[in-house]
């Protein structure tokens, strides 16, 4: 990306939403990137069962139940003392999303809530702020940029799928490789978009399943009729 790719990381700022699995792995891709200021959103506090996925942290930090936000702070830190980090513990929601996430140059998801995921994208779509999708189970996941002006999230899939169906990491596991595979691409998307690289984003979403060695992309086009990136609802 050269001297001037390097700058502009720099001279970013992002949100990454959840510091579970997915976003303390991209978290830690982007510190050792060099963006400069990386905004750490999560209500969690680091447990047992999180080791497993969650590169991060340690046992030191779940002994103590360390809110995540703390830990991986202290620990994105220590791996690169020139970036500014700021943390909020919180419950992102309607009410408090456009104060928690201003000024964000791109905002990357590790939420592993469909309800969140969604938030995110209208906002993102209302605010015209580049957004990293990213999602993980079992032994498959799947990321995509959505950018402003083009195919948002709710263009493929207009509402999310019923809570009570949708798999989760801790009714299905999750395979700790495919954290590590779906969060480089995300994050690769996300330096992509920083960099002025946009040419060189894919036009879709990623897929892949490790234990069924599958790869395939997903092109999204846009709605004519989507509510939320057409309509502006």
């Amino acid at each position: 990306i050269g001297t001037d790719g390097q700058q502009a990381l720099a001279s970013s700022r992002v949100g990454l939403v959840g510091l579970g699995a997915l976003g303390s792995f991209s978290a830690e891709l982007l510190a050792r990137a060099g963006v400069g200021q990386l905004l750490l959103i999560d209500r969690d506090i680091v447990e047992w069962s999180n080791l497993q996925r969650q590169s991060l942290y340690c046992e030191a930090d779940a002994d103590s139940g360390l809110p995540k936000v703390v830990a991986a702070a202290t620990r994105l830190g220590a791996i690169n003392s020139e970036i500014e980090l700021e943390v909020k513990a919180i419950d992102l929601c309607a009410a408090n999303i456009n104060s928690a996430l201003s000024g964000c140059d791109l905002v990357l998801d590790g939420s592993d809530n469909f309800a969140v995921r969604y938030l995110l994208n209208d906002w993102a779509v209302s605010t015209a702020t580049p957004f990293v999708y990213a999602g993980a189970v079992s032994t498959y996941g799947m990321s995509g940029a959505i950018m402003p002006t083009q195919a948002c999230l709710r263009c493929t899939w207009p509402e999310p799928p019923d809570a009570s169906d949708a798999p989760s990491c801790r009714s299905a596991g999750v395979l700790g490789p495919i954290i590590a595979s779906i969060s480089s691409y995300a994050s690769a998307e996300a330096i992509k978009i920083l960099v002025g690289a946009k040419d060189a984003l894919n036009p879709g979403y990623f897929m892949q399943d490790l234990w069924r060695n599958e790869a395939r992309n997903l092109r999204a086009s846009k709605d004519p009729n989507c509510p939320c990136c057409v309509q502006g609802q």
